[in-house]
C-alpha cells in the first residue's frame, strides 16, 4: 500500500513515494514547476487565470500533469503499482493549493486578499486528474491566509516550532519567502515576495540544485567553484549564487549598492585571475564564474548585473520580513533562541555568506540552523500521522497573520535592506 506526498512551490516541486505499511520511502524525485510557462510568480499566474478564458484549467492541467510524471517515474523507481496508491498529500503556498485543488484563486489578487478555502481538506485523486487507485484521496494540509499557504503550517509541524519553548523564527526561502515566528505560546506568520532567484530562475545562468549546479564558490587566488554531483558545471543554483556575491563583495569586485565595478576600477588586491574575469558582456558587466573551457555549456557561466539585482530583490525582501517579523513578535533579532533556515536553498547555503551579503542577520552562527525542506518534511509527516494532520489543523487556526504587503513598516525595511552587507542600518521606528 502506497502513499504520496508533494511540496508543490511556485518554481519547483517535490515528491515521494512512500511505503504506508513500513513508513519506507521508495522513491523522490523533484521537477521545475511548469506553471512558471505562464508566469515566474503568484501574482503573475493568478492574473493569467483572470484574464483567460481557460485559464485555471490551463494551470491546474499542467501541474496534475507533472505530478502524474513524478508519480509515474517513482512508482518505477520503487517497483510499484499506481494502483496501489491509496493516499496523497500536498503542502505548496496558497495559490499553488488553490491551482491544484481547481479552486481560482483570484480572489487572493484583490484587498482583502482572501484565501477561499482555508481549511483542510480531502479531494478524490481522480476528481483531480491524479493517477492512483480507485477511491484514492488526496489530503491538501490547511492554509494560513491570502499569501501564507499549508507549506508554511509544515514548516512549523516538521521544526516542532509550535511546540518549543524557545522563541525561534523559521524562515523559508523561495521564490514567496514565508516567515514564523515564536514558540508554543504564540506564533506570528507572514509571507514577502522574494521572487524566483533563489531557486535559479530569472538568473541568466541559472538552474535549480541539481547534477551540474554550482553550489559554493570561493574566492583565493582565482574563483574555484563545487558542482553538485562532480563534472563540469552547467549553471547555478541559489546557494552558489549568494556565494558569488559575497565572495566578490569580500574582493571588492561588488559595491555594497550592488554595482559590478568596470576591470579599470578594481582595487589593486583583487587577484589577477579574478581581474581577468571582469568583463562586459551583452551589454552589460559580468563575471565568467567559470570560463568555456571548463562549462558544460557552449560558452562561459557569466554573473550578470542584472542577475545581481536580482538577488538584491530577494534578499531585501526576506530580510525585510524577518525584521518585520519580529518587531511584530516584540523583540529584536538579536533576541531570537534560533533561527531556522528552510527549504531546498537551505540544504546548500554558507551561514558566512548569507550574513556577509545581508539575507541572514548577523547573529552567532550557532544560532542559524538549516532545516532543508521542512514543508515537504512537514507533507510526509502527514501521509503516515492523523495526529499531525490535527496538528496542522491547530497550527493553521493560532497563526498570527501580519500582512505586509501594504505596510510602511515594511516597505521601509525592504528599502533599507537593499543594500549589501552584514546589518543595515535599519530604523525600528
Amino acid at each position: 500500500i502506497w502513499g504520496a506526498a508533494f511540496d508543490v512551490g511556485t518554481t519547483t516541486v517535490a515528491g515521494a513515494l512512500v511505503n504506508l505499511s513500513s513508513g519506507a520511502e521508495g522513491a523522490v524525485t523533484g521537477r521545475s514547476n511548469p506553471q512558471a510557462n505562464y508566469g515566474d510568480d503568484v501574482v503573475d499566474r493568478i492574473g493569467y487565470v483572470d484574464e483567460q478564458e481557460k485559464g485555471l484549467e490551463d494551470l491546474h492541467g499542467c501541474i496534475t500533469d507533472v505530478l502524474n510524471d513524478m508519480l509515474t517515474e517513482m512508482a518505477e523507481s520503487a517497483g510499484a503499482d499506481l494502483d496501489s496508491l491509496h493516499e496523497l498529500v500536498a503542502v505548496g503556498n496558497t495559490t499553488m493549493n488553490h491551482l491544484l485543488l481547481n479552486i481560482d484563486p483570484t480572489p487572493l489578487a484583490h484587498a482583502p486578499y482572501l484565501a477561499v478555502l482555508r481549511e483542510s481538506t480531502d479531494v478524490p485523486a481522480a476528481e483531480l486528474g491524479l493517477r492512483a487507485a480507485p477511491g484514492a484521496q488526496l489530503h491538501a494540509l490547511p492554509n494560513v491566509a491570502g499569501f501564507v499557504g499549508s507549506d508554511t503550517v509544515g514548516v512549523v509541524l516538521a521544526t516542532g516550532l509550535a511546540e518549543s519553548e524557545e522563541v525561534q523564527l523559521a524562515v523559508d526561502i523561495g521564490t514567496n519567502g514565508e516567515v514564523v515566528v515564536g514558540n508554543e505560546e504564540r506564533l506570528i506568520g507572514c509571507s514577502c515576495a522574494a521572487g524566483p532567484a533563489f531557486e535559479g530562475a530569472r538568473i541568466r545562468h541559472g538552474m535549480r540544485a541539481a547534477d551540474g549546479a554550482i553550489t559554493k564558490v570561493v574566492i583565493n587566488d582565482s574563483i574555484e567553484v563545487n558542482v553538485l554531483g562532480g563534472g563540469r558545471p552547467r549553471g547555478i543554483c541559489g546557494s552558489g549564487l549568494v556565494d558569488a556575491v559575497a565572495e566578490l563583495l569580500d574582493v571588492g569586485v561588488i559595491e555594497p549598492s550592488g554595482r559590478i565595478r568596470k576591470r579599470d576600477e578594481l582595487p589593486d588586491t583583487v587577484p589577477k585571475a579574478v581581474r581577468a574575469a571582469v568583463m562586459e558582456a551583452d551589454g552589460e558587466q559580468a563575471v565568467a564564474l567559470v570560463g568555456e573551457e571548463n562549462s558544460e555549456t557552449d560558452g562561459p557561466l557569466l554573473l550578470y548585473q542584472k542577475d545581481l539585482r536580482e538577488l538584491q530583490l530577494g534578499k531585501a525582501a526576506v530580510r525585510a520580513g524577518i525584521e518585520v517579523a519580529c518587531r511584530r513578535y516584540g523583540i529584536d533579532v538579536s533576541d531570537l533562541d534560533r533561527l531556522l533556515v528552510a527549504g531546498g536553498f537551505g540544504n546548500f547555503i554558507r551561514r558566512s555568506s548569507a550574513k556577509r551579503i545581508g539575507l541572514l542577520p548577523n547573529i552567532p552562527s550557532e544560532k542559524l540552523e538549516s532545516v532543508g525542506n521542512a514543508a515537504f518534511a512537514g507533507a510526509r509527516m502527514s501521509l503516515l500521522c492523523r495526529s499531525c494532520r490535527a496538528e496542522a489543523d491547530r497550527v493553521s487556526s493560532e497563526i498570527e497573520y501580519e500582512e505586509l504587503a501594504r505596510s510602511a513598516e515594511f516597505q521601509q525595511a525592504y528599502t533599507e535592506c537593499m543594500m549589501l552587507g552584514p546589518d543595515p542600518a535599519l530604523n525600528a521606528t
